[in-house]
C-alpha cells in the first residue's frame, strides 16, 4: 500500500473542437468544488475541464481549467460513440470529446489505472 497520492490528469489534444483536460479520480481523491468531496467509490470517475478558462485546480493547485463534465469509467469505456463524437455538456457546443480523442482517452485511462491504482 503506497501512503503517496499520485493526481492523473492528461492533455486531450482534438482536432474541430478545444482542447481539453482529462483527470481521473480514484477511490479517496478528492474531486467537486473547491475539491470539497472525497470519491469514496470503487469506480474511478473521469472529469473533464476546458482549460482556457482558468477557473478550478487540483490537488497540487495546477490550475486546469473550466469543470465540464464527470462520468464513471465505465460510462467512458462503455460508449461506443460511431464516430461522432461524445457531448460533454448539452449547452456549450466546444464541450465534445471528438471520436478520435475519445478512443486516445481510453488507451490512457487504460494504461493508467492499470499502472496507478487507488490509494486506500
Amino acid at each position: 500500500m503506497r501512503n503517496e497520492r499520485i493526481y492523473l490528469r492528461t492533455e486531450v489534444k482534438q482536432q474541430n473542437h478545444p482542447d481539453l483536460v482529462a483527470r481521473i479520480v480514484r477511490k479517496g481523491d478528492r474531486y467537486g468544488a473547491n475539491l470539497s468531496l472525497i470519491h469514496e467509490e470503487e469506480e474511478p470517475l473521469v472529469e473533464f475541464y476546458d482549460p482556457r478558462y482558468p477557473f478550478c485546480q487540483d490537488e497540487d493547485g495546477a490550475v486546469i481549467g473550466q469543470f465540464v463534465s464527470r462520468y464513471s469509467t465505465n460510462t467512458i469505456f462503455g460508449l461506443d460513440n460511431q464516430g461522432f463524437g461524445i457531448n460533454l455538456q448539452g449547452g456549450v457546443p466546444d464541450w465534445v470529446l471528438e471520436s478520435d480523442s475519445h478512443q486516445q482517452l481510453k488507451t490512457w485511462a487504460n494504461e493508467v489505472l492499470r499502472d496507478f491504482p487507488p490509494c486506500h
